[in-house]
């Protein structure tokens, strides 16, 4: 859990997604290797199923060309992760309070 506590931190200092940033390591890692990473930690699976459908409920695919919708989508699950979800059941709440 250390690890998804650091992640979240790095999320919450980086502030909003930014497109022109988006690739770019800052840091520790990309925001994509961010949220894989986070999303691996809450869900317990290795793999990227758990990311894809967060995103794609976020509002993308996460393997679709970089535009304003991934942003949106990826800054919608940022905010969601800065709540601290600690397990799946917590985020799928979080998913579920927040209409998606």
């Amino acid at each position: 859990m250390d690890d998804l506590t650091k992640i979240i931190s790095t999320l919450k200092q980086r502030g909003p997604v930014a497109e022109a940033h988006f690739y770019e390591v800052q840091g520790p890692a990309t925001w994509d290797q961010l949220m894989r990473g986070a999303f691996a930690h809450i869900s317990g699976e290795d793999g990227n199923s758990y990311y894809y459908h967060v995103l794609e409920r976020c509002g993308c695919h996460p393997e679709e060309a970089m535009s304003q919708s991934k942003v949106d989508a990826y800054e919608m699950a940022r905010q969601l992760l800065i709540k601290s979800p600690k397990s799946r059941a917590e985020m799928d709440a979080l998913l579920e309070k927040s209409g998606l």
